[in-house]
This record gives C-alpha cells, structure tokens and sequence, in this order.
C-alpha cells in the first residue's frame, strides 16, 4: 500500500512539474528525457543480432570508411660530419655504414600525418614521396632519414577488424532507426513556430 501511494505521489510530482514548465525550462532535465526517448527509440536494435552475412555487404559498400592508409617505416641516422652524411646520401655504402641509428625514432609502420609529428609536415612529405630505401638529409646536414618500408593502402578483410565493423554498423543502423522515429513523429504533429509559421 506503501509502494502504490509513493508511486502516486511520484506521477503527482511529475505531472506538477510538467506543468510548471521545468522540462522546458530545465536544460539538463530536457537533456536527460530527450536522451531517455532516443535510448527508448533504438532499444530494439541492441538485442538484434548481427550476422557476418550483413557485416560482410557493410564492409563491401562502405570499403573507403574502412581502409587502412598507406603507412611508412622510418629510420633516422646519425653521422660524425655532414661530409660523411653527404657521402653516404650519394650512395657510398661504407659511409653509410658509419651512420649510428637514432632509436627515438617509432619503429612501427605509421601514416604520414603520424609521421609529421615526430618529422614536422615538410621533412614528412618529402619522406613520403621517396621509393623504399631512398634517404634525404636533415637540415643540420649531419642526420639522414631512410624511408626503410612502404607498407600500401589496403582494405582489411573482415575477421581483422570485426569489432570495428559492427560498432559502425550498429551506429549507423542507430541513426537511421532515430531519423525514421523522428520523421513519423513529425508526420503525426503539428509544429507551429514561434514566429507562427508551421514546419512541414
């Protein structure tokens, strides 16, 4: 009996604050239950499962989304003078292989615009347009950069990057629930402005 007069008591509160206006007039509470009826909308779609059949076709139709840049392995090296760096960007082995490696370098595989924040965006680019194997030098004359892999631009099969896939899938599948809730929601009221024009 307790329960039930509590419950009452809470709808009287509500429906008290619902007149006064506070849903409107509250920011965060007009947040919080425009959030409650968008998390009400799609609720349907977090217990449907999704099949590799449809994430496959996702993953087809949407390749550019998902694939992955080309990336680049650098090397930095390091010289006693610029005159045996100069050698050895000439092409003279023996100089080259006085150069100490720097090993602040990442030595991973990243994308050029990883790479500008370790080389800056000029040395990257100039980097980037080498062949595998090709060496510029640095400013200071005594340090020569080694673009020592080119790994190409791919689209990665499914079973690499199934999470991936499926949380795109899920939110964009989201999103189009959310529009098609939103567009009969629309269709069955009548939105007057306050300037007095109707949306359509």
């Amino acid at each position: 009996m307790l329960f039930r007069s509590r419950l009452v008591d809470e709808e009287l509160l509500l429906q008290q604050g619902i007149a006064l206006g506070m849903v409107r007039a509250d920011t965060r509470l007009r947040s919080q239950l425009v959030q409650a009826v968008i998390n009400q909308a799609i609720s349907a779609n977090a217990a449907a499962p999704v099949d590799d059949a449809a994430l496959q076709d996702f993953l087809s139709r949407n390749e550019g989304y998902f694939r992955q840049p080309e990336t680049y392995r650098v090397e930095r090296y390091r010289f006693a003078g610029a005159d045996v760096a100069s050698r050895a960007i000439a092409g003279d082995a023996v100089a080259l292989a006085q150069g100490e490696r720097d090993d602040a370098l990442p030595a991973t595989a990243l994308t050029e615009a990883r790479w500008r924040d370790h080389l800056g965006s000029s040395v990257a680019a100039r980097v980037a347009a080498l062949p595998a194997g090709g060496l510029i030098l640095e400013r200071e004359g005594k340090t020569l950069l080694r673009l020592a892999e080119r790994v190409p631009a791919r689209r990665p099969e499914l079973a690499e990057i199934r999470p991936q896939v499926e949380a795109e899938f899920r939110r964009r599948r989201d999103e189009e629930t959310l529009r098609l809730y939103v567009q009969r929601l629309r269709r069955d009221a009548r939105i007057v402005t306050t300037e007095g024009g109707q949306l359509p």
